[in-house]
C-alpha cells in the first residue's frame, strides 16, 4: 500500500512538472477538467448568495430593504442613461470640433461680398506615408452643387490641405499642396508679419514629388527650424489668404550657390493627421453651416 502511495504521488508530480513546462496553448483541457469539477458546487455557490441576499438585504439611503428586482431594474436604468450620457458627450465632442474647422477661416474671408460656404466632410481614404496621394472625402449631399473642382480644403488651425480635384456623387478627390501638380505656391514667414513696418518674408515652394516643398533663397534671410509659412499666393482665392501652407523642416546649404539655402518644408497638415477637413467654396450665398 505505501508503494502504491509512493507510485501515485510520483506521477502526480510528473504531470504537474510536465504541465509547468508546456505552452498554454496545450492545457486547455485543464480549464475543462476545472469546469467538470466546479459543476457540483454551483447549488451550494448559489445557496451562499443566497442566504447573503437574505441576512444581508440591499437598503435605500433611508435604510429600507430594496427588492432584488427593483435592484435590477434600477441598474439597467442607470447603465442606459450611463450609455446615452456617453453617446451625447461624443456627439458635444464631435460638434465642438467641427466648430473650431469652420472657425479656421480668416476674418476678411467671411466679409467678402460674395462670403463663402464651408462644409464640412470626413476623410474616408488617405496613405499614412504618401503626403502627395489623394485624400478621399465623404460625398455631397444629394442635390448639393456647392461643392467644385478647385475649392479649398481646410483643416483645424488654419491650414491648408489642398484643392478639389474632382467631385462625384460617390466621393470627393483632394489634391494636396505637396502634390507635383499643384505648382509652385507663394507663401510668407508668419513669424513677423504683425510687423507693419518690414514687408513680408515671401518664398516660393516647389514640390519635390516626396512629400516635401523647397525653396532656394538667400543665406541673408532669417529662418528657423519650426516656421510656419502662409499663403500669400495670389492664384489663390483670397478667402483662404493667410492659412498655413507648410512648416519649415530643414535648412541646407548649396554647395553650387555659397550665398543661398534651400528651405525644406513639410505641409502644416499632413495626411495622417486629419481625418475632418472642411471645403470652403464661393459657391451660393448660404450661411456657414
Amino acid at each position: 500500500m505505501f508503494t502504491r502511495r509512493r507510485l501515485t504521488l510520483g506521477f502526480v508530480l510528473l504531470l504537474t512538472g510536465v504541465s509547468t513546462v508546456l505552452p498554454p496553448s496545450s492545457t486547455g483541457w485543464a480549464e475543462d477538467v476545472g469546469d467538470v469539477l466546479r459543476v457540483p458546487q454551483m447549488p451550494f455557490a448559489r445557496m451562499g448568495v443566497a442566504i447573503n441576499a437574505w441576512l444581508r438585504p440591499w437598503r435605500d439611503e433611508a435604510g429600507v430593504p430594496v427588492d432584488p428586482q427593483t435592484l435590477e431594474a434600477v441598474q439597467r436604468e442607470r447603465d442606459r442613461l450611463e450609455r446615452l450620457f456617453r453617446q451625447e458627450r461624443i456627439r458635444a465632442d464631435e460638434l465642438a470640433a467641427r466648430v473650431r474647422l469652420l472657425e479656421s477661416l480668416p476674418d476678411s474671408a467671411l466679409r467678402a461680398p460674395i462670403p463663402p460656404t464651408t462644409m464640412s466632410r470626413a476623410v474616408t481614404g488617405r496613405s499614412v506615408r504618401d503626403a502627395t496621394a489623394r485624400i478621399e472625402l465623404q460625398p455631397p449631399e444629394l442635390d448639393d452643387v456647392r461643392v467644385r473642382s478647385g475649392d479649398i480644403v481646410i483643416a483645424s488651425d488654419k491650414r491648408i490641405v489642398g484643392r478639389l480635384e474632382r467631385t462625384s456623387d460617390l466621393r470627393l478627390l483632394v489634391r494636396p499642396v505637396a502634390h507635383p501638380d499643384t505648382g509652385p505656391i507663394e507663401v510668407a514667414l508668419v513669424r513677423g508679419a504683425r510687423n507693419t513696418d518690414t514687408p513680408l518674408t515671401r518664398l516660393l515652394l516647389q514640390q519635390d514629388g516626396h512629400g516635401k516643398l523647397i525653396a532656394d533663397v538667400d543665406r541673408r534671410i532669417e529662418l528657423q527650424i519650426g516656421d510656419r509659412l502662409m499663403l500669400t499666393d495670389p492664384g489663390w482665392p483670397g478667402r483662404v489668404q493667410g492659412l498655413l501652407v507648410a512648416v519649415v523642416e530643414a535648412l541646407e546649404p548649396i554647395d553650387a550657390a555659397p550665398l543661398r539655402q534651400r528651405v525644406v518644408a513639410v505641409p502644416a497638415a499632413p495626411p495622417q493627421s486629419i481625418v475632418q477637413v472642411a471645403v470652403v467654396t464661393a459657391a451660393g450665398k448660404e450661411p456657414l453651416e
